[in-house]
């Protein structure tokens, strides 16, 4: 029966369109998870360089670039934490979490340094930079970005993987539909 087919056909292609658009959501979900994380690196660097332009100088101006990282530490990680909860999968929300505290450890470093230079001076502000606890902090924000990444890339591939697929099958269904039109 020629109607059935039709039938059969056309809701094939909307399931498979259905899945398309999911796993294209998918794939921009990776991509803008990236880029926030991307820029929260980026804040975070320039927050550094600015807290320790101000502790070695102690000149005002090099506390602009921390002050501007600040806001946008924030507004990055909030994006995280919202694409975490709509759409993101278990690991994302708990990797997110682990990000944020590192986050917040490192910023409560870098203003307990300031605070102390402020109280008690540059030597002891120094004394306290010196010690590596920011570094450490730093190297494990780091590698918690990089696991964020991995699975990001991850989602990524797995997600175009299935869009290909995807359009695999409409092309072999546009196929098959131009071959019945043919043979009616």
């Amino acid at each position: 029966e020629p109607g059935a087919f039709v039938v059969l056909v056309a809701w094939i292609a909307v399931s498979v369109l259905t899945s398309l658009v999911e796993n294209n959501r998918w794939v921009e979900h990776t991509h803008e998870v990236l880029g926030e994380i991307e820029a929260i690196v980026s804040s975070l660097k320039d927050a550094e360089t600015g807290q320790r332009g101000f502790l070695l100088t102690g000149r005002e101006e090099y506390l602009v670039p921390y002050r501007d990282a600040l806001p946008k530490i924030e507004q990055s990680y909030t994006r995280v934490r919202e694409l975490a909860r709509t759409i993101g999968t278990p690991e994302l929300i708990d990797a997110s979490t682990k990000l944020n505290t590192l986050i917040g450890k490192r910023m409560a470093e870098m203003e307990a340094s300031l605070a102390l230079y402020e109280r008690s001076g540059r030597d002891v502000a120094l004394e306290l930079m010196n010690t590596g606890i920011g570094r450490r902090t730093m190297d494990e924000f780091r590698t918690q970005v990089a696991l964020m990444v991995r699975q990001q890339h991850d989602l990524w591939s797995e997600g175009a993987s299935r869009w290909s697929g995807d359009l695999s099958v409409i092309r072999i269904g546009l196929q098959a539909m131009t071959a019945f039109t043919i043979l009616l």
